[in-house]
């Protein structure tokens, strides 16, 4: 987010971002809770629910993307734990396996033989992996597959989210995680930086690798801090 500004244009910048979207968060909330009361007071055949459904479904959209924004503005500071990347990685397969299904896009997860312990934040960690699954699902069409390996090294784990998509541009390799950058419309852009730097917070990496077909995301995560 400081490319091209010092220092303290780029902390001004995050400042104002943050404040913008608590602004639009209160109202956001306001018309979330003013549409709930309506909705409560229509019969269950009323029509009228499947337009209060798209709008609190709207709502949601917004309060994500004002989170990512907050996120990538004012980052949460790691609250590290011992975690156990396998589970960790099942619990995301589990948030996300209905919307796989509902598109008929197979996952499959290959773990680690072995119990692969690392230090880090659950919460922030679980984001990433989310995030990259969320982009291989809107990357796919019905029929894609998306595989989630790992695999263990002395001094690091490294998992790897595979999909058989369209893949990324040449182009679009050198950009895609910066701030703001998204190759669909209703991308914003934030997703990819902030699985980024939530990585190098922890001391390791997530960088992208081209294969012939598809796509790879590679996230590297150190041992030597446990």
């Amino acid at each position: 987010m400081d490319a091209g500004f010092n220092h303290e244009q780029t902390k001004k910048i995050e400042k104002l971002v943050a404040s913008i979207a608590h602004e639009i968060k209160n109202p956001l909330a306001g018309i979330s809770s003013t549409v709930q009361i309506l909705s409560s007071k229509l019969p269950p055949e009323d029509h009228r629910r499947n337009c209060i459904d798209i709008i609190l479904e709207e709502v949601s959209r917004l309060e994500r993307i004002l989170d990512r924004f907050l996120m990538l503005a004012r980052p949460r500071k790691l609250t590290k734990t011992l975690l156990d990347v396998n589970e960790i990685i099942e619990k995301v397969i589990t948030l996300e396996q209905k919307n796989y299904d509902r598109k008929k896009i197979q996952m499959n997860f290959y773990p680690s033989p072995t119990t692969d312990k690392i230090l880090g934040d659950a919460e922030q960690i679980q984001q990433v992996i989310l995030n990259l699954l969320i982009n291989s699902r809107n990357a796919l069409k019905v029929g894609g597959v998306v595989d989630i390996k790992v695999e263990s090294y002395p001094e690091h784990v490294k998992i790897m989210v595979i999909d058989n998509g369209p893949g990324v541009s040449l182009r679009s390799t050198q950009e895609i995680f910066e701030p703001f950058y998204s190759t669909t419309r209703k991308g914003v852009g934030l997703g990819l930086a902030i699985s980024r730097r939530i990585m190098r917070e922890h001391g390791g990496d997530l960088v992208y690798e081209s294969p012939k077909q598809g796509a790879v995301f590679v996230m590297n995560l150190p041992r030597n801090q446990i």
